[in-house]
């Protein structure tokens, strides 16, 4: 069931951009005879009453018959398009999807429905198309179903390049350390959503790559603006934009810093800065620095080595710091933990664990010596 998302209010095209009119142009009705846009931005007319049904994609609703136009947009250099069947001229139910060199092969882009105008609900737009120069873009105009069909406006221009930090695919690059700088995640958009299992991530984020020596470093973050409710989350170079992927995070409740340590490999590393759904955004002072090394224990990289046996200690978690999460497909992992290397012969051996300070909900996590921060992997465990 289609569900209306938002009204737009109605207004002139501006035929200060590149406007064809219908009188003016022929449209294409298959990508063989599509009508060419040679410049942007453009602003273009049809009427798909007395077109054919030739293509149909689904984005997400099934319904298929609608009679479609095709135009065509070569780019002389990469750029990034936002396309719209918002303006004032659309007045049917439409449809709105892109191809690549081929017409019929997947979309690049579909959408069905994402605005209304004064005429009719359920219009189509598609923001942030990346396209290559080189390549040919086929653009149909399509309607919902066999009976969606009427007068359209068609809208696209080079969408402005995103802003530094905006995004993973466009950071702010950080190779020299200590680094410190004030900024502010107002004006990046929240393109990312909830971080490392966490509820933060709902407000707009800003983006470091971090090109990183070896060693212990502290990550301090401090909202400026008087919020709070401020975080930043590191990952490692392939999981960027993987929400629920992190190597460590610190966030700030009711105060305003957010403050920890991570002890790196050498390599890059992404750092999101992000807030919680309220504020929206933050301005903010971050530094890095190295740090003192981590206790000895405190991590896969620096562990307490075992390799006698019998072995027994007595020992605590606090003040290690909470570097791993969930272990073992388990509800165990939110606290502070202490890491041992154990250097073992064969054979089998008991693992006896006990709380001591009259606590309980303890465990001990078992792990092969490729998988030590892996939490999901594990040989045995107990609780």
């Amino acid at each position: 069931m289609k569900r209306t998302r938002r009204l737009l209010l109605a207004m002139a095209a501006s035929c200060a951009w590149l406007c064809y009119s219908p009188s003016a142009m022929a449209q294409g009705e298959d990508c063989s005879t599509a009508t060419a846009i040679t410049s942007l931005p453009a602003t273009v007319f049809g009427n798909t009453s007395s077109a054919n049904d030739d293509y149909n994609e689904v984005c997400p609703y099934t319904d298929t018959g609608g009679l479609d136009q095709v135009w065509s947009y070569s780019p002389v250099a990469n750029e990034t398009l936002d396309l719209s069947l918002c303006g004032p001229a659309t007045d049917y139910d439409t449809k709105l999807y892109v191809y690549e060199n081929v017409c019929g092969s997947s979309p690049i882009g579909c959408n069905d429905d994402n605005c209304s105008n004064l005429n009719t609900d359920f219009i189509s737009e598609i923001f942030g198309l990346s396209v290559t120069a080189g390549n040919t873009y086929y653009i149909v105009v399509d309607g919902y179903d066999a009976s969606s069909n009427g007068n359209y406006q068609l809208d696209i221009t080079a969408a402005a390049p995103p802003s530094l930090g905006a995004t993973c695919a466009n950071p702010i690059v950080v190779s020299t350390f200590p680094f410190s700088t004030s900024n502010s995640t107002c004006g990046s958009i929240n393109d990312y959503g909830t971080q490392c299992s966490t509820s933060y991530g709902g407000g707009e984020d800003l983006v470091f790559e971090l090109q990183m020596p070896a060693g212990n470093f502290d990550i301090d973050l401090t909202a400026t603006n008087g919020g709070s409710y401020i975080g930043w989350f590191l990952k490692d170079a392939a999981d960027c934009a993987v929400g629920s992927s992190c190597l460590a995070n610190a966030t700030s409740s009711f105060g305003t810093d957010a403050n920890g340590s991570y002890t790196f490999a050498a390599g890059t590393y992404y750092l999101i800065i992000d807030t919680w759904p309220s504020p929206a955004c933050s301005d903010f002072d971050l530094t890095i620095q190295a740090g003192a090394p981590p206790p000895l224990g405190a991590t896969c990289a620096a562990p307490i080595v075992v390799n006698t046996f019998p072995f027994s200690t007595s020992s605590s978690t606090c003040g290690s710091g909470n570097d791993y999460g969930t272990q073992c497909s388990g509800s165990y992992g939110g606290g502070e933990d202490l890491v041992f290397e154990l250097q073992m012969p064969a054979g089998n051996f008991n693992i006896d664990l006990t709380a001591t300070n009259g606590g309980s909900w303890i465990g001990w996590f078992l792990k092969d010596a490729a998988d030590c921060a892996v939490a999901s992997s594990c040989l045995a465990n107990a609780t």
